[in-house]
């Protein structure tokens, strides 16, 4: 077998990878971190390792980009509009990146990991970021000596 998963005769490949779709629904429920979670899966698969520094730069620096957006533009911009755009940001580079690679994938027997795998994966990411919040509120009001109510309040919320 080769470093990316095809038997000495080339038949299918022996490796699953994550479709542009799973990256989307992962990054929906879990923040571009768990998009970019998958799309570092496939480098490592298709033994592009040289490029997980830039994927998840790219998740990182989205989520903090959407993170930095909302604090500056008004509270009448909807919260659902920085989830779908990194949504469809994080889709979209996951399709320029893996379109022809998983098309070839699947014309060879390769198969794709389930999308409620991907669901699954984007709720950890979730679960991870809240307990993330919930450490730093914490923290703030342990160094404060604030109230939750009133650390609310002096934030404006």
């Amino acid at each position: 077998m080769t470093d990316i998963g095809f038997t000495a005769d080339h038949t299918a490949p022996t490796y699953k990878l994550n479709s542009p779709a799973a990256v989307a629904i992962a990054t929906f429920i879990g923040s571009s971190l768990a998009g970019a979670w998958l799309m570092a899966e496939n480098c490592k698969m298709l033994g592009q390792r040289d490029q997980l520094k830039k994927v998840w730069g790219l998740g990182v620096g989205l989520l903090f980009a959407m993170l930095a957006l909302s604090l500056v533009l008004p509270d009448s911009v909807p919260g659902m509009v920085f989830t779908v755009a990194q949504t469809v940001v994080m889709q979209m580079l996951a399709k320029q990146r893996f379109e022809t690679t998983l098309a070839a994938h699947g014309a060879s027997g390769g198969l794709v990991f389930s999308k409620w795998r991907a669901a699954g994966i984007g709720l950890l990411f979730a679960l991870a970021l809240l307990a993330v919040l919930i450490a730093i509120i914490a923290a703030m009001m342990q160094l404060s000596g604030l109230t939750l109510s009133e650390l609310l309040a002096a934030a404006g919320m």
